[in-house]
């Protein structure tokens, strides 16, 4: 989920408009997004989506309907529904984002990108796996046609895919998904670098599904051996495989979540042999 997004689209199809009527929504538009996001931060939500329907509605005054304008004040209001559990207010304003960017900025646009990864997380977040993969995936080849194959940002979502396929019960897509990762951020970073050890535990969790403790037990070893280098604890760790574990149970396999839960214990109790 991606709040706050900055309406860097809003100046498309200026001809639309007059000049000095795009820099006054400008200017208004980042007045009150940078207010909802104070109030975000005070925990005032109901608050925050007052003054961001606000600057919907003045927004698609100005601009209509259909302007990418538009669209990022949408999704930033689409994000509060969903923070609040409005699931049923947040997908139509995520659905209609990617419309209207699919329609004005292209299939192939940044913009558009970030619109359908939004709404594949939105779908994930309920366990609608079915809808969130090929969402994913379109976000995915996009970003690949706009950078190279081992640019970091393409970590986030490989990683989504790839938690996606392991759930799904796709272990060998998963596996590659994760090692792809893994490959991009020790180029980048170095093996020994915190962002491994989402992959390393991801790998655990895969590996204790198929029933190879061993490898999982040494995959958790190097996770706290970089953990610890890096001055973390166990806690992120154990919070990491839970999460893994809530994604397994929100899609009904609670066998496997137990695993995971279990796998937490372990880690728990490598832990205590390190002090």
């Amino acid at each position: 989920m991606r709040i706050n997004e900055n309406n860097a689209e809003i100046s498309a199809g200026q001809n639309t408009v007059q000049e000095v009527s795009v820099h006054q929504m400008k200017t208004e538009w980042e007045a009150q997004n940078a207010k909802a996001k104070r109030l975000v931060n005070q925990g005032k939500l109901e608050e925050a989506v007052k003054i961001t329907k606000e600057g919907v509605a003045f927004t698609e005054k100005m601009l209509g309907p259909d302007h990418p304008g538009l669209s990022s004040a949408l999704n930033n209001l689409a994000a509060l529904y969903q923070m609040q559990g409005k699931h049923t207010e947040a997908e139509p304003l995520y659905r209609r984002v990617l419309a209207i960017r699919e329609k004005s900025l292209g299939e192939y646009h940044q913009a558009t990108e970030s619109a359908l990864f939004n709404l594949a997380q939105f779908y994930a977040s309920q366990g609608r796996n079915s809808e969130a993969e090929p969402l994913y995936r379109r976000s995915l080849a996009i970003l690949e046609r706009m950078t190279h194959p081992d640019d970091p940002d393409l970590t986030p979502h490989l990683m989504n895919l790839a938690m996606l396929n392991m759930i799904l019960g796709r272990y060998t897509e998963a596996e590659t998904l994760y090692r792809r990762s893994m490959s991009i951020v020790q180029k980048a970073h170095g093996f020994q670098d915190v962002e491994m050890i989402p992959m390393l535990l991801s790998l655990a969790v895969l590996s204790d599904i198929r029933g190879e403790q061993a490898v999982a037990d040494t995959l958790c070893e190097e996770s706290l051996a970089i953990l610890e280098k890096c001055g973390g604890n166990q806690e992120a760790l154990g919070r990491l495989v839970g999460t893994i574990a809530s994604a397994f149970e929100q899609n009904g396999e609670f066998a496997t979540g137990k695993k995971c839960r279990q796998r937490v214990k372990a880690i728990e109790k490598l832990y205590k042999t390190h002090q």
